[in-house]
């Protein structure tokens, strides 16, 4: 009964469109979907006899391993791999790019796709932060529907619209082109500390030496912005005076200071990155 009771569960469903892949997970409610396979194997000893149901494999949809572009837009497809976005070189934003070296090794970013990163349940990981400050909108389709939302707001815990609905999927990434003069990553690792971590993003765009958009991104358990202190910034001078600097830097500790989150160790973490950061724009 039990090896009857496997073999069921770990029916593999492999669709070759999106019609396929919802009729089948219509049918088969509990099943996982199945994309790189980097969150659920790799850095455990699961095999697929321990799977939680029947999988719901990605890998044959083509629609989802395009990537196009438009005169405004670079759109990539959810199965693309993160090593393929490495590999076309400059179409992708310079953030986005140095973010994804980052992240473990060449083996398991040949795996990894960026939707699978997008999309990770236990907690966000890396790439959250970069596409956040791009403004780049992610496609989300159900077998009915389908919509756009920011990802600056996906899987906010205070909007329960922002989070994949029930049978929903993520399906395209939309990025804006735009070209940003300044930019700089810091990723935060928990190594025993039990301070947290996440990643935080910069990047500044100026004409003529004078700011004209600004991006402070940070992406742990939840995301981390403020329009309005980024805004602040728009028409300063480069390089920056000291004392405007230090101004900015005491807006965002008194900003940090009063969210419940990030706090202690990580909240220290994260000022020293913006402080050192504004610290590059008087030189």
């Amino acid at each position: 009964m039990d090896a009857a009771h496997n073999t069921v569960r770990n029916q593999i469903f492999l669709s070759s469109t999106l019609a396929e892949l919802f009729s089948s997970w219509a049918r088969n409610p509990g099943a996982v979907l199945y994309a790189g396979g980097t969150g659920i194997v790799l850095g455990t000893a699961s095999k697929l006899a321990e799977f939680p149901g029947p999988i719901l494999s990605l890998e044959k949809i083509h629609e989802l391993h395009k990537i196009t572009r438009t005169e405004r837009y670079l759109e990539i497809g959810s199965m693309v791999r993160l090593n393929d976005l490495i590999r076309i070189g400059k179409i992708v934003p310079e953030i986005l790019r140095n973010t994804i070296m980052q992240i473990a090794n060449p083996p398991v970013r040949n795996l990894a796709t960026i939707g699978g990163n997008i999309c990770y349940a236990k907690e966000k990981l890396d790439t959250h932060a970069p596409l956040a400050a791009l403004d780049a909108m992610y496609e989300l389709r159900s077998a009915v529907s389908s919509r756009w939302i920011a990802a600056s707001r996906f899987d906010t815990k205070d909007d329960p619209l922002s989070a994949l609905d029930k049978q929903e999927l993520l399906t395209r990434i939309r990025i804006p082109f735009e070209s940003w003069d300044y930019t700089i990553i810091k990723k935060f690792e928990d190594r025993h500390c039990g301070c947290g971590r996440g990643m935080l993003v910069f990047i500044v765009k100026a004409q003529k030496n004078i700011i004209s958009d600004v991006r402070f991104v940070f992406a742990g358990e939840s995301i981390i912005t403020n329009r309005n202190l980024e805004m602040i910034f728009f028409g300063q001078q480069l390089p920056l005076d000291r004392k405007t600097a230090s101004h900015f830097v005491g807006l965002w500790e008194n900003y940090l200071a009063e969210l419940p989150y990030p706090n202690g160790l990580l909240a220290v973490k994260i000022l020293n990155f913006i402080s050192s950061t504004i610290e590059d724009l008087t030189r």
